[in-house]
């Protein structure tokens, strides 16, 4: 049994990461577990396909997949499913497109980066709403007064959500990554996550076997002092305050000294690091680190080998080691600028529009503004405009280029070239990511037109820009 326990206990070490001190190694319980998280995945996202109702032909007779229990004679493969359920469950979610298949009060709404359920209490009339009953008849803009009146205290946080204008059908996300697509491996971590054995807390420098920490722990009998200086042996005093320490500190070629006396623990010392070298050591990174170390290692060497360096050998060994890491590292390879390229990408038929948003964090407005140009630059069209219950920038940005893209059908313009300064939007609307706070609006952008997106500098895109702020500061001067 001692063997038996002893091969578990390494097998539970080694499946930590590497930066914990193990292996990496996957748990296999945890790995099992997110196999059969894919099964409930499918069954939630596509209840028609044959291995959904097959089981819940068989186990969800009276009760949906989502709040039936295990009965007494389901198979294992069915509670395994039923576990994994538990985990996801928690992460799951809608974003919403034309909101005809979302609940308001049972299904959880993804409103910018939270994942909630509106609460109540309900009135008996409201209690099957769909979030497109929440609509202006006709349209797809928000009944602002039915929000408050069903709930006031969130109204403003769910006015936030941009449903999709073009009848994008509602859509089941996995919450955990951005993109809202599930992936096992997600699955995977979030288990582990939520696992106390996998995951221990990382232990901070308390743990470094100091001669006050060891006898604390009744593991020295003697006193607990400094083996330089003979002071008691504390982690600020070994890195910091140690008078052999200082000296080492002082010897330091910095462009800014640091005096050790003004900190008082290694956790201010490591928050206020910034250790810039001068020139002729070749380092130009932080050497804080690297000094720590070699300070370690002499205490350890005095310690156990009766080893002592002079301060100026410690400092060329911190300088040393820190260099041969500078230099190891891979050399980031410059790209050109995104902006240059799109100039002999686009297409020469293609009609410019230039976007910006302005918004404001504080209230949620936003101004917008939007520039058509032809392919000699000269303007067709412009326009700009504002809107309440904004979530964020990247909201904002996407909000602007729908509204210009509805405006170019009014023109009859076939294929388009977008730019924009933002490069998350543009780099989402190339790669047909659909990032779950914009989902709606980027399929509404996706069925629009002949499309070409392009990033280009804020410097470049100033006449949008230009728009967009004054749309927003006009909206502000004329509120009361």
């Amino acid at each position: 049994m001692a063997k038996e326990k002893c091969v578990g206990h390494c097998g539970i070490k080694l499946s930590k990461p590497k930066k914990l001190g193990g292996l990496s190694f996957q748990n296999i319980q945890l790995f099992n577990k997110a196999l059969f998280a894919k099964q409930s995945w499918r069954i939630i996202t596509h209840p028609q396909c044959l291995l959904a109702r097959v089981l819940q032909g068989k186990y969800c007779r009276k009760e949906s997949f989502l709040t039936v229990k295990a009965a007494g004679g389901c198979s294992h493969g069915w509670r395994g499913v039923l576990s994994a359920r538990d985990l996801t469950e928690s992460k799951v979610g809608k974003t919403i497109g034309a909101g005809n298949s979302t609940r308001v009060w049972s299904d959880a709404l993804i409103k910018a980066e939270t994942i909630s359920t509106p609460y109540g209490p309900a009135k008996e009339e409201d209690r099957d709403l769909y979030v497109s009953d929440l609509f202006i008849r006709n349209t797809t803009n928000w009944n602002t007064q039915k929000f408050y009146e069903l709930f006031p205290t969130q109204a403003k946080d769910i006015l936030r959500m941009r449903p999709s204008k073009m009848g994008a059908n509602d859509m089941i996300i996995w919450t955990p990554l951005a993109s809202g697509i599930y992936s096992k491996k997600s699955v995977y971590f979030e288990a582990a996550n939520a696992d106390p054995i996998t995951t221990p807390k990382l232990q901070r420098v308390g743990a470094l076997p100091l001669r006050e920490i060891l006898q604390r722990r009744g593991l020295l009998a003697d006193t607990f002092t400094c083996s330089h200086c003979g002071e008691a042996e504390t982690t600020a005093h070994v890195f910091i305050h140690c008078r052999f320490t200082k000296r080492i500190w002082k010897a330091l070629p910095l462009s800014k000294p640091t005096d050790p006396d003004k900190l008082d623990s290694f956790e201010q010392a490591i928050a206020n690091s910034g250790m810039i070298c001068l020139p002729p050591s070749g380092v130009s990174i932080d050497l804080f680190p690297w000094l720590s170390w070699c300070i370690w290692i002499v205490r350890n060497s005095l310690i156990f080998e009766k080893l002592d360096l002079n301060p100026e050998d410690i400092v060329c060994k911190s300088l040393r080691l820190a260099r041969e890491w500078q230099e190891a590292q891979p050399l980031k390879v410059i790209q050109p600028s995104n902006h240059l390229q799109s100039r002999t990408a686009i297409d020469q038929e293609a009609v410019i529009c230039q976007t910006d948003a302005a918004w404001k964090p504080k209230n949620g407005d936003m101004g917008f503004g939007w520039i058509f140009l032809d392919s000699t630059g000269q303007t067709l069209e412009q326009g700009s405009s504002t809107e309440p219950y904004v979530a964020s920038a990247l909201m904002a940005e996407t909000i602007t280029i729908r509204e210009a893209l509805l405006h170019a059908r009014m023109f009859h313009y076939s294929k388009i070239c977008i730019r924009s300064d933002n490069h998350v939007l543009i780099k989402a609307l190339n790669s047909k990511q659909r990032p779950v706070e914009i989902y709606g609006l980027t399929l509404d952008i996706e069925t629009l037109s002949s499309l070409q997106f392009f990033f280009i500098p804020k410097s470049l895109n100033y006449p949008p820009d230009k728009l967009a702020k004054s749309a927003l500061c006009n909206s502000n001067s004329a509120l009361p």
